[in-house]
């Protein structure tokens, strides 16, 4: 099972898609099942982090992180992704 902490924003358009691309393109790398979600999931956290607060709503997620690129076929940890960066 995997568990996360709460992030407090109304900004998560496109968390679903985004993990499930993402789930997709670590078992497209050749991961297993459970290293591709739990390095999903850690994206999404990231991204949610970084939203660019667009809207008046629920606005989308922050997929660039600061024009960070997301290389499917590395960690995240080795990827200089962390929060509030």
């Amino acid at each position: 099972m995997f568990v996360s902490p709460r992030i407090d924003t109304r900004h998560t358009h496109g968390t679903g898609c985004t993990l499930a691309s993402g789930i997709a393109a670590g078992l497209g790398a050749g991961m297993d099942l459970r290293a591709a979600t739990g390095r999903a999931i850690r994206f999404v956290e990231q991204a949610i982090a970084h939203v660019p607060g667009l809207g008046h709503g629920g606005g989308p997620l922050g997929h660039a992180m600061g024009g960070v690129p997301f290389d499917a076929t590395r960690p995240i940890g080795d990827q200089g992704l962390a929060y509030g960066s």
